[in-house]
């Protein structure tokens, strides 16, 4: 059974902050890189291909939209 923790998810560009549960095995798993998806209860949230190399999270498509230019 995978163990699910609390957390709190930020959005890289406006701050916004939301609940979420972070699945510990997958964060750790040489096979999976992205903590993103390792999140969980985040349904409207982006986690990647929002503008940087890094993991990063935007809240909606404006901020990942925002993230994207200020890399571009």
């Amino acid at each position: 059974m995978p163990v699910k923790i609390d957390a709190e998810a930020i959005c890289h560009h406006c701050g916004k902050r939301a609940p979420c549960k972070l699945d510990v095995d997958r964060l750790m798993s040489r096979r999976f890189s992205s903590p993103g998806g390792a999140m969980s209860g985040l349904p409207d949230w982006h986690y990647k291909n929002c503008g940087y190399e890094t993991d990063n999270l935007a809240c909606s498509e404006k901020c990942a939209a925002a993230l994207t230019k200020t890399t571009s």
